[in-house]
């Protein structure tokens, strides 16, 4: 995920104007000790994160994250998204604290290594795609309002 979330450009990051205060926290490295924000951040950093995974693309149709694409590309499934998986000063400075994991299944890598390479799909669990889904909701919110 990008260095700093919340010095992203306005328009590069689908959140509310409601949302986007809370993620000048994330520029806080104490921002994790505080529950009330912990759980107000949540609900908008991991469809994000999904949507990061699932969806954004460099300019030449890429993935963006290079870990993500040589773990698609060699088979794996993106299996969960890890909130506060990673509250070292480097996973919050980076990843907002999230980790991802992936699973090799070994009936599936050949299946899910050829749907990404050759039509870029992306194999994830219902968890993953959820998430997504969640994002979808909040940006069509956002058009509406």
């Amino acid at each position: 995920m990008p260095d700093s979330i919340a010095a992203a450009d306005a328009t590069t990051i689908p959140v509310s104007e409601e949302e986007r205060p809370l993620l000048k926290h994330l520029d806080d490295p104490d921002w994790v000790d505080d529950p009330e924000l912990v759980a107000q951040l949540r609900p908008v950093i991991e469809p994000l994160a999904a949507y990061y995974f699932l969806k954004a693309k460099t300019p030449k149709g890429r993935m963006i994250d290079s870990v993500a694409r040589f773990h698609l590309g060699n088979g794996a499934r993106l299996e969960r998204i890890d909130w506060l998986g990673d509250v070292s000063a480097k996973g919050l400075r980076e990843s907002a604290g999230l980790m991802v994991n992936y699973l090799y299944r070994l009936d599936d890598i050949e299946k899910n290594h050829e749907a990404y390479a050759n039509q870029g799909e992306i194999a994830a669990s219902s968890a993953v795609k959820k998430l997504l889904k969640v994002e979808g909701r909040r940006l069509l919110d956002m058009r509406l309002s």
